[in-house]
C-alpha cells in the first residue's frame, strides 16, 4: 500500500485491498508454508507482507521502499526489516504489488532483483491496467503508465522470468471504472479510494468473488496480476 495513500480506516477490510490480497494468497498457497524469505519491493506500509507473515511463523520479510525515513529498521517481533535501498537480497518469494508503474525504466528495475534472486524464486507482480483508465488517481500516486497483459509479459520475460500465469483483476468493475474516469472530476489529482459504508463494501466484495473465474477468460480489468519464476 502506497505510503501517501493513507485515507482508509482499515485497508484490508476495504474491497480493493481485500480482493487483491486474496488474489495474491491464492497464488502463494502452496509456496507460503515452505518459504523462509519474503522480499516486498516498493512495500510502502507492507500491508500484504505483514498479513502473509501471519500465515507462516517461519517466514521473515524484508520490505523495501525509498519512502522510509530510516535507512534500515528491524521489528524482531513482527519478523520484518524495513530498508530504503536493496542490497542484493535473495528471497524465496518476491512481491511487486503496484510498484512497476512507479518506475520509468521498469525493465531495468525488475531485472536488478531477478538477477540477485535464487533460482526457483517466485515473483508475484500486480500493476494497474489500461491507459484508457488513466486519471487523476494515477497522477496522485505518481504513476508513469498503466499496462496491458502483453506489455507486462514482455517486461517479465525480458527480465529473465518465466511466466506461470497472468490475469486481469476487478473484471466486472471495469465498465464502472471506465465510466467514472471519463468524468471531468476524475482528472483532479487525488486518491479515488474512499471509505465506503459496510453494506456497499460487502456488496462489492461479493461481486468480486466472480473475479477468480471470470479473470481467466475476460480480456480486460482494472488491474493485472502475474506470477512468474526465475
Amino acid at each position: 500500500m502506497d505510503l501517501i495513500e493513507n485515507q482508509l480506516n482499515n485497508p484490508l477490510k476495504h474491497w480493493y485491498y481485500d480482493h487483491k490480497f486474496n488474489s495474491i494468497l491464492r497464488h502463494l498457497k502452496s509456496d507460503l508454508p515452505v518459504s523462509k524469505n519474503l522480499v516486498d519491493v516498493g512495500a510502502g506500509s507492507a500491508l500484504f507482507s505483514l498479513e502473509l507473515l501471519h500465515q507462516n511463523d517461519g517466514l521473515m520479510c524484508t520490505a523495501i521502499d525509498p519512502g522510509y525515513h530510516l535507512d534500515s529498521f528491524t521489528d524482531e517481533k513482527l519478523r520484518i526489516t524495513y530498508l530504503r535501498e536493496p542490497n542484493g537480497l535473495q528471497g524465496d518469494l518476491y512481491l511487486f504489488t503496484d510498484v512497476l508503474e512507479h518506475v520509468e525504466n521498469d525493465l531495468a528495475f525488475l531485472t536488478t532483483y531477478v538477477e540477485s534472486a535464487k533460482i526457483g524464486a517466485k515473483f508475484v507482480v500486480t500493476v494497474p491496467a489500461f491507459m484508457i483508465l488513466w486519471s487523476g488517481h494515477d497522477v496522485f500516486l505518481k504513476h508513469f503508465k498503466r499496462y496491458r497483459k502483453m506489455e507486462l509479459c514482455q517486461v517479465l520475460r525480458k527480465s529473465g522470468l518465466t511466466i506461470q500465469s497472468v490475469n486481469y483483476l476487478y473484471v466486472l468493475l471495469f465498465p464502472v471504472a471506465l465510466l467514472m474516469r471519463s468524468l471531468p472530476k476524475s482528472r483532479v489529482s487525488n486518491s479515488q479510494l474512499k471509505n465506503q459504508g459496510r453494506f456497499l463494501n460487502f456488496i462489492i466484495k461479493m461481486i468480486l468473488k466472480t473475479d477468480f473465474v471470470l479473470s481467466k477468460h475476460v480480456p480486460f480489468g482494472v488491474s493485472i496480476i502475474a506470477v512468474a519464476t526465475k
